[in-house]
């Protein structure tokens, strides 16, 4: 990584992080996200990824799972996400599940993904949202009122990694929801900003570092829309261990999360070969 590249990324994120309006309670899926300040889009190379951008399910081989929860202010904010997904030779399939329940109702959508690896340096993938509706008298298996989410990740040169995702929030509309991601990862240090915009709470801005400090142990830091968040992860085999916190809600919530790769898989993310 030059000088030059450095000063342009120093660049980028510092007017990333200029603060704009947001959401009282945002997605905040992925405990590696939060951690990041939900700088995510080109970085979603994990299960739960299938939700930031669902390209990324071309990047990955294997079987993996992840779930989360918040252990504090659970009277105000309840988020317990979760899911699986399959790759296999640059194509991936993935299910997950996001319920959050606050003061202002309960959010709760499934989401059924897929994503394909075009070539060495590009992946596509698509997602629909089924928004199951509460109260209800009857099961949802999956939901109804189907929205959707198209993805795109890219490796345009060695270490940089562009991704965007662009969806409707509501059932028939356009886009009403779009993200921009940039990631520069390189030996043990990754940084990422994305610049998003929902027509419902209007721009919003975030940035993120990780830096694998040994074999087994990861930090993170990030600002999301100004409001900063740190996080840790530990790789035990198959199994990773996450924990984050964040300001979200006018207050702090504590994140706590794992994912388990049920057999091992090895990275295929989009390379410049």
């Amino acid at each position: 990584m030059t000088r030059r590249h450095i000063a342009a990324l120093a660049l980028c994120l510092t007017t990333l992080a200029l603060r704009v309006s947001s959401a009282p309670v945002p997605d905040l899926v992925g405990v590696r996200s939060v951690g990041l300040g939900d700088a995510y889009t080109a970085l979603a190379d994990q299960a739960e990824g299938a939700i930031h951008n669902p390209a990324s399910l071309g990047v990955r081989e294997g079987v993996w799972l992840f779930g989360q929860t918040n252990l504090n202010r659970r009277d105000r904010i309840r988020l317990d996400p979760k899911g699986i997904a399959y790759g296999w030779r640059g194509v991936g399939l993935a299910w997950t599940n996001r319920i959050a329940i606050a003061p202002d109702g309960i959010d709760d959508y499934n989401t059924v993904s897929a994503g394909a690896r075009l070539s060495s340096r590009f992946t596509l993938g698509a997602s629909a949202k089924l928004w199951r509706m509460h109260p209800s008298r009857r099961f949802q298996a999956l939901g109804s009122s189907a929205t959707y989410d198209i993805g795109i990740l890219a490796a345009p040169v060695a270490a940089w990694r562009v991704g965007a995702r662009a969806g409707s929030l509501e059932r028939g509309a356009g886009v009403q929801d779009f993200e921009l991601g940039i990631a520069h990862v390189a030996g043990r240090l990754a940084l990422a900003g994305d610049l998003g915009w929902r027509d419902v709470d209007g721009f919003r801005r975030s940035i993120g570092a990780e830096a694998r400090l040994t074999r087994r142990l990861l930090v993170r830091a990030g600002l999301r829309d100004g409001d900063p968040s740190v996080g840790a992860g530990v790789a035990l085999g198959a199994f990773r261990l996450d924990a984050a916190w964040t300001r979200a809600d006018e207050g702090g919530i504590v994140f706590v999360g794992g994912e388990l790769d049920v057999a091992v898989s090895r990275d295929t993310a989009p390379t410049t070969r």
